[in-house]
């Protein structure tokens, strides 16, 4: 009995650093998303003045695809770096809106590089239940089935929009000369589905502030209060990649190549 004690003690022992650091084996991610974008723009939107924090603004046969690639670099446990490279379509007419009088419309393509910084407030990594490392079917992994986070950072911004319409000059409108070039602050919340060791499951859901007020190729000098708006809703598949000692993924890592020869 007191042998047993022993062997149990020591796996226990054994086990612990092993399940602290087996995410650093795993700590890169690599993504592949399609989802959906809505722009909040100058041109469509609600049909009075009251859009309930931008609520009303929202409209289903107004939301355009969207696609994505990225890869994600865990700095630690709850700490992650991710850099996605997006594209989104946007579209709105000023039919059923405030502005129904106008006949407006856009269409627009965006493109950003997504900079961005993760702090998990539901980890993916839980602690073990058992000091056992091993069961019948091989390896005992210690992720959690949920994961959540949320996120910011930086959204470098191209767009080409394609306005539809006669501007009016007594309400001092500007189509031309503007940059197709600019900035968004992103702001959101994804939730991750471990499916097994390898791959995860997540949805994202983030808005991005831009520094620019022609994403829909038109500003009103007069009446527009705001820079324009657009939200990313994101479905994606992420595959952990194996990572060497010193944090790179195996393939890269020419030391570690060396080693396993």
């Amino acid at each position: 009995m007191f042998k047993k004690g022993i062997i149990i003690l020591f796996v226990f022992l054994f086990s612990l650093p092993v399940s602290a650091q087996k995410w650093k084996l795993r700590r890169m991610e690599g993504i592949i998303s399609v989802g959906s974008a809505q722009v909040f723009g100058d041109i469509g939107g609600a049909a009075d003045a009251n859009s309930l924090f931008g609520l009303k603004d929202l409209q289903f046969d107004e939301t355009r695809p969207a696609f994505g690639l990225g890869v994600r670099y865990k700095i630690d446990q709850r700490y992650s770096v991710k850099l996605n490279l997006n594209l989104g379509f946007g579209s709105a007419s000023d039919f059923g809106s405030v502005n129904s009088e106008r006949n407006f419309s856009y269409k627009t393509t965006l493109f950003e590089t997504a900079l961005l910084g993760e702090f998990y407030f539901l980890q993916d990594n839980r602690k073990r239940q058992t000091p056992a490392m091993f069961n019948r079917r091989g390896m005992i992994n210690n992720y959690s089935v949920l994961s959540s986070y949320v996120f910011t950072g930086l959204t470098p911004l191209l767009f080409w929009p394609k306005f539809e319409g006669t501007t009016r000059g007594e309400h001092m409108d500007k189509i031309t000369g503007y940059s197709k070039i600019s900035v968004g602050i992103p702001l959101g919340l994804g939730v991750k589905y471990t499916i097994d060791d390898s791959w995860i499951f997540g949805i994202e859901l983030g808005g991005r502030y831009v520094f620019s007020d022609f994403i829909d190729g038109y500003t009103n000098l007069l009446f527009s209060k705001s820079n324009d708006i657009y939200y990313l809703l994101l479905f994606s598949f992420n595959y952990r990649i194996e990572t060497s000692p010193k944090g790179l993924p195996r393939f890269l890592d020419k030391r570690y190549r060396r080693a396993l020869r």
